[in-house]
């Protein structure tokens, strides 16, 4: 029986010369890996996959720029950004010591973010067993650092593990929190995490709704089956049953007070502005639905990995041989995965692989209930089971991380195949002829928005290419999914140099798109605006097949050709919008 029933740090810091190596051989796999994997990517990085690293250098330049106060006040209005820079607070002072680069800045993701959130895993496993605690702890590290779905959005550049590790504190805390008191610093320690993980990244509130209505429902349940025993005391188990429930209710004060003071501007966001509205271009064209969402699911984690964490759970349930605490955490891993993939796949968001990492833990917890159950019931004639199962999981999840090749859809996790451009020198010509023409008072529109070309893409070349603090080109943004409340006429008349594909790039749908392809229509239709611009003679050849021109401002736009564009593209803008809602 486990006789651990709160957190002990004096347990916690015993530590081997066996550990110590095992340890230092983490996080050199950790480093390695990622060398490895970025030296095989030859990419320019744009949107939410540069944005993460372009916040952590802005945050750099402010910390050196501006007094201390004034980044303190950045990081709290950052709360109602579409990414606040709240991540970014631990990636300063490695990425201060050992430079800007994108594999320092994946590195240091890696350290803060990955390797803890596997360790935390890892620890949690160990701590649900009865025996071999420690080689069930570096078994199961090891097993999730080959896992390619650890990695896949830290590769990205995204630091969502980060988060998931920020929830699975706050489970451990309520898990190892004694029954017997009401409060105490461990509730409101698991509401302030997850009220962070909430300022940490948005998509974590599915993660809080699946913690409250897993440890809700894992109370209640626990409690009918005990009250159903003859030798049960109804008293005391209706004590400990009201404890554990003003617990959670502690728990979420906790959190409202977090988002009520320090995320008030991510809450006053969320409840003055409708979300959904500003998004409805996204959502329209998002992958979602239950069929879409739980293929997607198969595919991140695969199907014998997902029917094996089922059959463990399954077989936990059944047979119920382990301690109170194995059962309750079993129960509410469970129910945290089911009710996260049933909110996940309401309509909250589109099926992504940095949303799926939210549930990654729960697999090892499954797997772990498969093993020790059959080990339970058949005792040594399992031995060789479990030898074989855990040696064929390392085996695969090594070969589909470093192979980087396409394998059988399902059949196995999605492998890391490393995106190489083989119009990289090309790309890099475009920007060296812009750096030539233009001034940095030159406004350049890039009328594309696909993952061959858009505003990113040049902005990326162009750091590739001279570095972050030599850069000059002055690349305009623009939105790129409809809305009502835009219409880009704005930025073309800015505009002083417009890089033209052909044919319109796009990475969505062309009709949820138009605010981009009326840019782009303008200038390959002949618009009466495009008479302001002339095309340059030089053309460019990217990936599949898309030719790329460059158009330069010759006079200003008149009054009369502004508002017949316009309205020309109001019409085109709007008119999609209403289709494609009704």
């Amino acid at each position: 029986m486990i006789k651990l029933q709160t957190l002990n740090l004096k347990k916690l810091i015993r530590v081997s010369e066996v550990d110590v190596i095992l340890f230092s051989l983490a996080f050199t796999f950790v480093f390695f890996t990622t060398r490895y994997q970025l030296n095989a990517t030859r990419e320019f990085y744009f949107w939410d996959n540069a944005g993460y690293h372009n916040i952590v250098l802005q945050m750099m330049d402010r910390l050196h720029s501006a007094p201390k106060l004034d980044f303190f006040r950045d990081l709290y209005h950052s709360f109602s950004d579409e990414i606040s820079n709240l991540f970014a607070v631990p990636l300063l002072p490695f990425m201060e010591l050992f430079g800007e680069s994108r594999f320092i800045f994946i590195l240091s993701m890696a350290f803060c973010y990955l390797l803890p959130t596997v360790f935390l895993t890892a620890w949690f496993c160990s701590r649900l067993v009865d025996s071999h605690r420690r080689l069930t702890f570096w078994v199961t590290t090891f097993l999730l650092l080959l896992s390619p779905f650890c990695w896949m959005s830290i590769l990205d550049g995204r630091p969502d593990i980060g988060g998931v590790g920020i929830v699975l504190l706050a489970i451990i805390l309520q898990c190892f929190s004694p029954a017997e008191k009401k409060g105490g610093w461990k509730p409101i320690l698991s509401g302030v995490l997850l009220g962070l993980a909430i300022l940490f990244r948005r998509q974590f509130i599915v993660s809080v709704v699946s913690f409250f209505f897993a440890f809700g429902a894992t109370e209640i349940i626990l409690f009918s089956i005990l009250s159903l025993q003859k030798n049960s005391s109804k008293e005391i188990q209706l004590r400990q049953f009201y404890n554990k429930m003003a617990k959670l209710i502690l728990i979420g004060i906790a959190m409202a007070a977090v988002l009520g003071t320090i995320g008030f501007p991510f809450t006053q966001r969320y409840l003055m502005n409708d979300i959904r509205e500003q998004y409805s271009s996204y959502l329209a064209v998002s992958d979602r639905g239950w069929r879409v969402g739980t293929q997607f699911l198969f595919s991140f984690f695969s199907i014998p990995v997902l029917v094996l964490t089922f059959i463990g759970y399954g077989a936990s349930f059944k047979f119920r041989i382990k301690s109170e605490i194995w059962n309750r955490m079993n129960l509410a891993s469970f129910l945290f995965l089911v009710s996260w993939f049933l909110i996940w796949n309401l309509g909250v968001a589109p099926a992504r692989h940095n949303y799926a990492i939210s549930v990654f833990w729960c697999i090892p917890i499954g797997l772990l209930a498969l093993i020790f159950t059959f080990n339970q019931l058949f005792q040594k004639k399992t031995y060789y089971f479990s030898f074989f199962f855990i040696g064929t999981l390392f085996l695969v999840n090594g070969f589909v991380l470093f192979s980087h090749r396409p394998i059988p859809k399902y059949l196995l996790p999605e492998p890391i195949i490393p995106i190489v451009r083989t119009d990289y020198n090309e790309m890099l010509n475009l920007v060296k002829d812009l750096k030539v023409k233009t001034t940095p008072n030159s406004p350049i529109l890039v009328a594309g928005s696909s993952w061959i070309l858009n505003e990113g893409v040049l902005a990326n070349a162009e750091t590739q290419l001279v570095g972050r603090k030599n850069r000059q080109l002055n690349i305009l943004g623009i939105l790129h999914a409809d809305s009502y409340k835009h219409i880009p006429i704005k930025e073309l008349l800015k505009a002083e140099w417009v890089v033209v594909p052909s044919p319109f790039q796009w990475h969505m749908r062309p009709d949820v798109q138009q605010c981009v392809q009326v840019l782009h229509d303008a200038f390959i239709d002949s618009w009466e605006i495009s008479k302001d611009f002339e095309l340059t003679p030089k053309r460019y050849q990217l990936n599949d097949g898309v030719i790329v021109k460059i158009f330069h401002r010759i006079k200003s736009t008149s009054s009369e050709v502004e508002q017949l564009t316009l309205v020309r593209m109001k019409n085109r803008i709007l008119k999609k919008i209403i289709h494609s809602n009704t």
